[in-house]
Order: structure tokens, then C-alpha cells, then sequence
């Protein structure tokens, strides 16, 4: 890889020679770096038989005339077109990703193939992929005739689909470049010398970016007595052992290094300096017009697509198909802002890139099936994006990533993952562990657990939480708004047509997390104390094993009706409890969302009261667009004192003048020091609340525009945020 040269043999000479052998130790001793394959002639060495790919797609001994190829820039970024030098015909594969085999040819320019070469082998070696994520290789290999190739999907690190490119010898094609200067006047590298050289900026090999295996960094810049000195203070840097920061990353000598999975799925440890080398915070990529635009990224591999999402569900238990609905509607909000970012985002300060990639759901179909494939997926998608210049000159910043529904707990690192066959690494469930630059992404998440968590204020290894989650856009968990259920659950709660509810206060929900067990202890201490009246109206529910929980889903009218109406004549569900409650609970569990209880209660009316816990405050969707207190009210409980309190004052509200009074407010007045006047809201206007569903039935207006609007606002808001961060030299 990036070797000056192929090898010393004539053509045709035979395999087992010294120059083989040393050519073989020459592959072994190359960096384990990952290498930028530039335009240009190469031949393309079989790394496991030591043939050469020849002209008719047969591999064999090495022939300047019959294996040399030429790298041509490609349809996309990153990629190649390969043409023979010999017969000018270009290298080709058929397009169609459910060919698992398949056979290539050499086509004109009009089939030609669009081939993407990703470094593997810990850098010593490539892989060459074409659109459908299959790699070339070797198709026979016995019964003694020449291996021929084809192409076939990558699912294991097999040698077989992995290959050298090598320069040809001075022998094999005429380079006079050895003998002109390295800044030559009157070129565009005639006043390079100082940036290429300049050690104090770049490093101990100044600009890498200037150097192949011709122009080196010794010979352009460097005396023969500086380079003397150099390797040896180099030599003496590399003898300090590895350490490890708390950053995550590795110290080697004095230079330091982070974690890239490559197209195989093999994390290894590549320089920063590499990294950095590309960023420059340029965000400029608007067209000539000026406008700034949300924009889809291309070519990234199917298998962790919009095409996922449709397969997803045969490895999903029920419980967890949730998160597919939430990918699928951000994938689509997302696509359709896409579509018209230049109208509905006009206020856009820099261009934004969309990736349709859903590591998440990756992740969560790993942990059930413990298929490698998934992580492969995540993997080879990073490996794309890699190559792409938006991702490497800004660092991943202005990408917008939909994660749905996290689970942190469930990615917790640990020494591995799975046993025996299935075992992985403990980073596998870790995006950044594929590339660090996944932490700097603008994410779509229905909640974040960092953020929820108080604790992190004054953590100093997490300084700056609250501004560092900027990053992180919370929306609201799929909802449909039935505009005209909402209507007639406020008519119902305006003066004119009040009426009394059965309950003051409601929740049916699991025993997960401290708020809810502080609100349940709170709970079973009125049970004890109040008088039946009172008792009736307070309709809480937690439910403390699988076997209630089961029941609940089975029978879920007749088990509500045990616990709360055995006199109701009207139908028991979850909705018709929240139309007969004043107050709504929501309540913190194992994540810090505002859950669909919240949603499902301002669809119908009710007042919700968003708890927070000792630990846990609760992030909102939107939440510097909507006016939350209009139609919520949000508290805090540390101790079983405060819920009971909480619940004392909600089940103590009692509506001020009667129907035809007048007056749209019932107060709550707090008795406990410490807390003031609070006011049972009137129910929220449609206008207030639409964009936080993401479907809307029997409206005035298109279903999902509402959402569309608030999600292209926050996009916008980020976006301002990117447009300061500058890097200037």
C-alpha cells in the first residue's frame, strides 16, 4: 500500500524468489496507518496468493504491460473509476445489491463502475467495493488454473478479498519526477516550502499532506545531517510506552491517537494529527446563489439505511418496535425538509448534511441476534464517511444524525460483549469507538439521558453539560393529534360546559426509576390517611411485576376497571381515564423523556404535571419554541415528604365559580412553605401544541406540517451555533 515501488522482478519471473520474499517483508513492515489512495498507475497485488490482477480478470505473475491499472476520480467522492492501461477498458460489476456473486468485466467507460478503496489489515492492505458492498476477490482458487475474480459481499475479515496497490517501478513506467525539485518555480508549488515544511505547525514531518512516496518530507526540506538527527529523536520518542487519556485517547511516544473502525470492522488506533490535518471548520458550501441548504448524504452502505427499517422487524421482539416507528417518522420529516429546506429553511447560517444511518437500531438487533453483520454495518458506514471531504474538513458538526430511542444502559461498555464465537469488544455498542467524530454530530433523540441527569452539572469531566447538549435536537416520541378529540376535551374543561371529573389525579405505570418510587411511597402514605372520598379520586397505579404488567396488556378494560370503576358503566381505558382526570401525571422512568402519557394527555385536555426527581429533570421536545407553562405544570420531589405534599395539593384543587361564572381558572394553593399560588390551566390552544405531534387527523392543515415547522426551527438554531466556530490557521 503506497509502496514506492512494486517489486525488483522482471516480468513474468518466477513467484519463489528473494525479491518475493523481501517484497512480502517490505508489506509486513509498512505503518499501520491508514493511507489516502491518490489518482494514478498502480498494480494491484493479491495479498494472500502474491499474484498479480492481470488484464482478463485472471490473477498471475507480474506483467508491466498486461497489470497495470489507473485510478481515476469517481461518480461520488472517495470513489474510483479503474481502467486499464493497456487497453484503456474500464473495470465494471453489476449493480444490483441482491447478487451476492457476481462476476466483473473489463466494459467501456458507459458501464464502467464507480469503486470505493478502503484501507484494512491495520493499513497494510485495501479493499476495492463497488456500489452494492461487495468487494473483489479471488473466485477459484484449485485445480490449477489461474484464479479468476469476482465480487462478493464483505462479512468477515477473509484475506481473500484484500489487496496491495502498488506503484509501478521506474522500470515498468518512465517518472523523471525523481530528478525535478520539490518546489519548482512557476508552479502552484513554488511558494509551498513554508507551509509543507513547517514543523512547529504540523509536527515532526511537517505538512503531511504534502508528501508521497517521491517527495518526501526528508528530501524537500531536510539536510542529510538534519535527518540523521531526526530518526534518531523520533527513534527515542517511540521507545516510550503506549498510556491512555481520559479522552479516550492513546499517547504513542508524543503523538497521539484515536480509535477508526475500518471497512472490516477492525478498530485500530490512527494518528490525530491525521484527523486534524483535514478540519477547518468550512462550512461553505452553498450554491452560487448564496442560499444554504439541508442536504441527504449519498452512497452510504443499504444495510444501515431506510432499508433497515423495513427489515427490522423480523429480528425486533414487539416491545421494542417502537423505536422503527420513530426512525421511520424522523427519516421521513427529515427527507421531506430535504426536499424543501430552501423555503421552510431560509434562516439556514451554514449547509447542513442529513445522514440516513441508524446505528441505534444497529446496535439493539446486535444485542438480540448477536449476528457480527450489524456491527459490520456500522463499521463499513464509517468507513464511508471517512472518505467524505464535508466529514473531514468540519469534523462531523454540521451532520444531523436520528438516534430515536437510546437506551444507554443497554450500551454500556464493558472488557466484551457476547461469548464464545458471538464475543465482541466492550466499545462495540459505542459509536465513537467507529469514529470519535459521531460525538460531534447534531443528534434526533426523543430524550437524552446526559442531559436528564442533574449530577452532571458539577461533574468537571462533564463542565459545560448544558452547553455541550446543544447538540442534541429533543423531539417528541410519534403522537397523533386528533384535533377533533382535542376540541371536545377543552370545550369540556371551559366554563361553560365544566363538568366534574371522576379523578384529580391519574397515573397507571411501572415502578421504574427514583421519582416514580418516591411518588408511589407518597401514594400508599395517603392510602393510609384519607378519607374514602378523596381515595376514590386519586387514581394511581404502579405496576410492580411482569404478571400484572401481562395482565394489563391482555385485559387492559377489565384490569382498570378492578382497580379504579368497578361501578362505570362506560368503557375503561387508558384514555378515558385521562379525559376523567384533572391532573395527568408524568412521571420519570428508566429514561429522562417526556413520555406519550404527556402527549396522550394534552390530546385529550388534561392538565400535565411533569415531575422531576432528585436525579432526573426531563428534557423537552422543542423546548425553546414551545411555551410550555401555557398548558403544563412542572415540578420537583426529593424525598417522600415532597410527593406527598405534591399529592395533597393536587387532590386539594377545587374549581372556583360554577358553570357560566366566568372564570376560565381553578386555583391550587399551596400551603407548604416554600411554594406559591398555582392555577389548573385552561386547556391549550390547537396552535400551542400541534407541532409536537407528529401526525395530526381532522385538521385545518396538512398532517405533520406543525412538527415540520418546529424541527427545520431547531435545525436552524443549530446551525447559527456552527456558524461562529472558526479555525484560521
Amino acid at each position: 500500500q503506497c509502496w514506492a515501488c512494486s517489486s525488483a522482478m522482471p516480468a513474468g519471473a518466477s513467484l519463489v524468489t528473494f525479491g518475493q520474499v523481501f517484497l512480502w517483508l517490505a508489506i509486513l513492515a509498512l505503518p499501520k496507518v491508514a493511507c489516502d489512495i491518490s489518482p494514478g498507475r498502480y498494480l494491484f497485488l493479491h495479498r494472500q496468493s502474491g499474484l498479480y490482477l492481470q488484464q482478463d480478470l485472471t490473477l498471475g505473475a507480474l506483467n508491466a504491460a498486461s497489470g497495470q491499472w489507473e485510478l481515476r476520480p469517481g461518480l461520488r467522492e472517495g470513489q474510483f473509476f479503474i481502467s486499464l492501461v493497456s487497453t484503456g477498458g474500464f473495470l465494471s460489476s453489476v449493480h444490483l445489491a441482491d447478487h451476492v456473486l457476481g462476476s466483473p468485466k473489463v466494459s467501456s467507460s458507459v458501464d464502467a463502475t464507480s469503486w470505493s478503496l478502503f484501507s484494512v489489515c491495520r493499513g497494510s492492505c485495501l479493499l476495492v467495493v463497488d456500489p452494492a458492498g461487495r468487494a473483489l476477490a479471488t473466485a477459484n482458487e484449485t485445480g490449477g488454473a489461474a484464479p479468476s475474480i469476482a465480487v462478493i459481499l464483505v462479512r468477515d475479515s477473509s484475506v481473500a478479498t484484500t489487496w496491495v496497490a502498488l506503484r509501478p517501478c521506474a522500470d515498468e513506467e518512465v517518472d523523471n519526477s525523481v530528478a525535478q525539485e520539490c518546489f519548482p518555480s512557476g508552479s502552484g508549488w513554488s511558494d509551498a516550502k513554508s507551509d509543507c515544511c513547517a514543523v512547529e505547525r504540523y509536527g515532526p514531518r511537517g505538512n503531511t499532506e504534502c508528501w508521497d512516496d517521491v517527495y518526501t518530507f526528508e528530501r524537500c526540506c531536510l539536510t542529510a545531517s538534519e535527518t540523521e538527527v531526526l530518526n534518531s529523536e523520533l527513534a527515542a520518542k517511540a521507545a516510550l510506552p503506549p498510556r491512555m487519556l481520559c479522552s479516550g485517547e492513546r499517547i504513542e511516544g508524543e503523538e497521539r491517537c484515536v480509535k477508526l473502525a475500518d471497512y472490516q470492522g477492525d478498530h485500530r488506533w490512527v494518528k490525530s494529527a491525521r484527523l486534524l490535518s483535514w478540519a477547518s471548520f468550512d462550512f461553505t458550501g452553498a450554491s452560487a446563489s448564496g442560499n444554504r441548504a439541508l442536504r441527504v448524504v449519498q452512497g452510504l452502505p443499504s444495510c444501515g439505511g431506510p432499508d433497515l427499517l423495513e427489515r427490522a422487524s423480523q429480528w425486533l421482539p414487539e416491545s421494542e418496535l417502537h423505536m422503527v416507528t420513530i426512525l421511520r417518522t424522523l427519516h421521513g420529516a427529515m427527507m421531506e425538509l430535504v426536499r424543501k429546506s430552501h423555503s421552510a429553511m431560509a434562516g439556514l447560517a451554514v449547509d447542513l448534511q442529513y445522514l440516513p444511518f441508524f446505528p441505534f437500531l444497529l446496535m439493539t438487533v446486535h444485542r438480540l441476534t448477536r449476528a457480527r453483520e450489524h456491527l459490520l454495518c456500522i463499521a463499513q458506514t464509517s468507513a464511508y464517511l471517512g472518505q467524505f471531504t464535508e466529514w473531514k474538513k468540519n469534523a462531523g458538526y454540521n451532520f444531523v444524525l436520528p438516534l430515536g430511542y437510546d437506551k444507554p444502559w443497554e450500551r454500556r461498555p464493558g472488557p466484551t460483549i457476547g461469548t464464545d464465537e458471538t464475543r465482541v469488544s466492550g466499545d462495540a455498542y459505542i459509536l465513537q469507538a467507529y469514529d470519535p467524530r459521531f460525538a460531534n454530530v447534531l443528534t434526533l433523540a426523543t430524550h437524552d439521558a446526559f442531559f436528564g441527569d442533574r449530577h452532571t452539572l458539577l461533574q468537571p469531566n462533564n463542565g459545560g453539560a448544558a452547553y455541550r447538549n446543544l447538540r442534541h435536537i429533543v423531539v417528541p416520541l410519534p403522537f397523533i393529534l386528533n384535533c377533533s378529540t382535542l376540541r371536545r376535551g377543552s370545550a369540556s374543561r371551559q366554563p361553560l360546559g365544566r363538568r366534574l371529573r371522576r379523578f384529580k389525579v391519574s397515573f397507571v405505570g411501572s415502578v421504574n426509576g427514583a421519582t416514580r418510587a418516591l411518588m408511589k411511597a407518597a401514594a400508599e402514605r395517603l392510602e393510609r390517611v384519607l378519607p374514602s372520598s378523596q381515595r376514590a379520586s386519586l387514581a394511581l397505579h404502579f405496576v410492580g411485576d411482569d404478571l400484572e404488567r401481562a395482565q394489563l396488556a391482555a385485559e387492559p378494560a377489565a384490569i382498570l376497571s378492578q382497580w379504579f370503576v368497578e361501578d362505570s358503566q362506560a368503557p375503561v381505558s387508558f384514555e378515558w381515564i385521562l379525559q376523567e382526570s384533572s391532573f395527568c401525571l408524568v412521571l420519570p422512568g428508566d429514561v429522562s423523556d417526556l413520555a406519550l402519557r404527556f402527549m396522550h394527555a394534552v390530546s385529550v385536555g388534561c392538565t400535565p404535571v411533569v415531575v422531576g426527581g432528585p436525579s432526573q429533570t426531563i428534557p423537552l421536545p422543542f423546548a425553546e419554541l414551545v411555551d410550555y407553562g401555557r398548558f403544563a405544570r412542572f415540578v420537583t420531589v426529593r424525598h417522600v415528604a415532597d410527593a406527598t405534599a405534591l399529592l395533597r395539593r393536587l387532590l386539594g384543587v377545587e374549581p372556583h365559580g360554577g358553570p357560566g361564572s366566568g372564570d376560565i381558572t381553578e386555583h391550587l394553593v399551596a400551603r407548604e412553605e416554600g411554594h406559591g399560588e398555582w392555577t389548573l390551566l385552561p386547556p391549550p390552544h390547537l396552535d400551542e401544541v400541534a407541532g409536537l405531534f407528529t401526525s395530526h387527523v381532522d385538521c385545518d392543515f396538512p398532517s405533520g406540517e406543525p412538527f415540520l415547522r418546529l424541527l427545520a426551527k431547531s435545525l436552524e438554531a443549530r446551525a447559527q451555533f456552527l456558524s461562529h466556530i472558526r479555525w484560521y490557521n
